[in-house]
């Protein structure tokens, strides 16, 4: 809203750049935390279940037993969705803050990209990956402003720069909404 309604007070902003807003990744996990959970994180999707209906429970198949309890284990209803924040390619296999469990809110999914919202992300910035200089995502889960690397692989080179930046917009948010945001990694 700012681009627009206070143009002429930083029209660089909006001539030199290209903005690309995306309101909402998970548009069916969003209705579900509206309609029903209002802590649900993940997409609505199900691969674990799905599999198991699809392969009739034999080799390889799920069974009855273990179908029932992903119906039931969880308190939030069947074991679906995908924790979209653990759904990409990066540091998928090492599963640090995620979990193989569909029934897990940081279910990773069964593959990287295995959600038509991440593959969709994915493809958008990739065609883009030459100009494409910063990537802010907003979350509502917490009052953190994460840097990278969520993984937890030790600082990126320029560290320093993020967390200054980081300083910066979180005194901001402060300042108009007396918020106070956490700044650091996501393992930290």
């Amino acid at each position: 809203m700012q681009l627009v309604e206070r143009f002429y007070s930083h029209p660089h902003l909006v001539l030199d750049a290209d903005w690309y807003i995306l309101p909402v990744l998970n548009p069916d996990g969003y209705e579900y935390a509206h309609a029903r959970d209002r802590l649900w994180r993940k997409s609505r999707s199900s691969h674990e279940v799905a599999a198991g209906l699809r392969d009739g429970g034999g080799p390889g198949g799920l069974g009855l037993a273990r179908l029932a309890s992903l119906f039931h284990k969880h308190k939030r209803g069947p074991c679906s969705g995908v924790d979209l924040n653990r759904n990409w390619e990066h540091n998928w296999g090492d599963r640090v803050g995620a979990s193989d469990d569909p029934c897990s809110e940081s279910y990773a999914g069964p593959r990287p990209f295995s959600e038509p919202e991440t593959r969709a992300v994915a493809a958008f910035i990739s065609r883009r990956r030459e100009r494409v200089q910063l990537f802010v995502t907003l979350h509502s889960y917490g009052q953190l402003w994460l840097i990278p690397d969520g993984a937890g692989y030790g600082r990126l080179p320029d560290h320093q720069e993020l967390y200054n930046k980081a300083k910066l917009a979180a005194g901001a948010m402060r300042r108009v909404r007396n918020t106070r945001y956490h700044i650091g990694t996501s393992p930290r």
